[in-house]
């Protein structure tokens, strides 16, 4: 089989610790950190690790930039459409996308409110 060589890194977003994996094919990428937060513990959390990746304060971090947006963001902002074609240079070796999901929990393990569109877009079944 194909084994492919992941490095490590971590990071530590006040009370929490963020752990990045990656290879060479992810370097130079965006990273796209989608969070859904009902009392703000995840968003704090999601753009804490988008900052740090942004201005750098993560050593040798494999991707060059973090976007973050709330879950229900996914499909206005066409994140799927964008995620199914190669970049318009059409370098094949930036074709891989990378996500991070941050989501807390409200009452008996419901969505959060911002993040409600999202998990019921992925609860759905897969058209045929």
């Amino acid at each position: 089989g194909n084994k492919q060589s992941w490095t490590q890194h971590s990071h530590r977003c006040k009370s929490t610790s963020i752990v990045l994996l990656h290879n060479k094919q992810t370097a130079a990428m965006n990273l796209t950190i989608l969070y859904g937060s009902a009392t703000g513990n995840a968003e704090h959390i999601a753009k804490d690790l988008g900052e740090s990746i942004n201005e750098k304060k993560i050593s040798s971090c494999a991707f060059t930039s973090a976007t973050v947006l709330e879950l229900d963001q996914f499909k206005r902002k066409k994140l799927f459409e964008s995620w199914s074609s190669p970049p318009e240079d059409g370098d094949a070796k930036y074709t891989k996308h990378a996500l991070v999901v941050v989501c807390s929990t409200t009452g008996n393990g419901d969505a959060p409110e911002n993040a409600g569109r999202f998990v019921r877009f992925v609860k759905r079944k897969p058209p045929t």
